[in-house]
């Protein structure tokens, strides 16, 4: 279990979505080192980058989902010192067409899911106080959906509106709560992350996801990585990059990735863990009495 080095971004970015997997992710928004809002797409096909559509509106702060370059969503967020947006949009791996607007405009979200089935829960309103709202979407308009247990802004997370999940986040503190989601409620864990964080990556469902760097103390963050069985997280082998400032739903704890966000914004990074021998039986031997082949 390990991360490694993957191609690097054509344009360094943070605030920004990357959602997928080592195989099949793509890089929405943000903004560039001088702090320019950009509305380019960037698509990684498990070794390099290539440009993809532009986004309609460019932001920042957004949450994002999809299972990679060729459906892809994105939900809220902000431009500059905005307020926060209610803007939904859809990627078919051409171009980006506008959806449902959201209930509630929010930054600093989480969510995930793809063009038909969706969710986003979390962030801050137009107000400027941490949400506790859930958004369900069904592929033409968002529905509302149980409300967390406690009100945070910029968490992991990642899911369907039918199973997700959001992981740390910030209230007046970094914390280390994690809930899970199962279509109508939200459950508080009796675990939790073993590190606070905020404007941490992360992705998955209920009972596999992971969040790894954000901010734990300062700039640029952290490189500390935890996994998610559904029962308790787990330490594991730290990122080589420290980085924060990324969101979108990024893989599971088997299969990750994630760039950006970092002192050098183009790096990425991937996550995987190599599948253990599977048990064979001998040339020759009874089926019922397998051995390592």
């Amino acid at each position: 279990m390990a991360w490694a080095a993957g191609g690097a971004l054509s344009t360094g970015r943070s605030n920004h979505s990357i959602s997928g997997n080592t195989t099949n992710a793509i890089a929405v928004g943000g903004q560039d080192s001088i702090g320019t809002e950009l509305s380019t797409t960037e698509e990684y096909n498990g070794t390099s980058f290539s440009a993809g559509g532009n986004t309609i509106v460019d932001s920042i702060n957004h949450a994002a989902g999809g299972s990679g370059a060729t459906d892809a969503i994105k939900m809220g967020g902000q431009r500059g010192a905005e307020s926060p947006q209610d803007d939904t949009e859809e990627y078919n791996g051409t171009s980006w067409v506008a959806g449902g607007n959201l209930a509630t405009a929010r930054r600093t979200l989480s969510g995930g899911g793809s063009t038909t089935d969706a969710i986003c829960f979390l962030g801050i309103n137009s107000l400027g106080n941490n949400s506790d709202v859930t958004e369900e979407y069904n592929g033409t308009s968002w529905v509302a959906g149980g409300t967390a247990n406690t009100a945070r802004q910029a968490p992991a997370g990642g899911g369907t509106s039918t199973d997700a999940i959001s992981l740390g986040g910030f209230t007046t503190v970094n914390v280390t709560e994690i809930e899970t989601y199962n279509g109508t409620s939200w459950t508080d864990t009796t675990n939790d992350l073993g590190t606070a964080r905020r404007q941490v990556h992360g992705g998955g469902i209920t009972n596999n996801a992971m969040a790894a760097g954000g901010l734990t103390n300062g700039a640029p963050g952290a490189t500390t990585m935890e996994t998610w069985d559904g029962t308790s997280a787990t330490a594991e082998t730290a990122m080589t990059n420290a980085r924060s400032r990324t969101y979108g739903d990024g893989g599971s704890n088997t299969n990750a990735f994630t760039g950006g966000g970092g002192t050098d914004l183009t790096l990425t990074e991937e996550w995987t863990v190599a599948v253990a021998a599977a048990y064979q039986p001998r040339l020759g031997s009874s089926l019922s009495s397998p051995y390592l082949y």
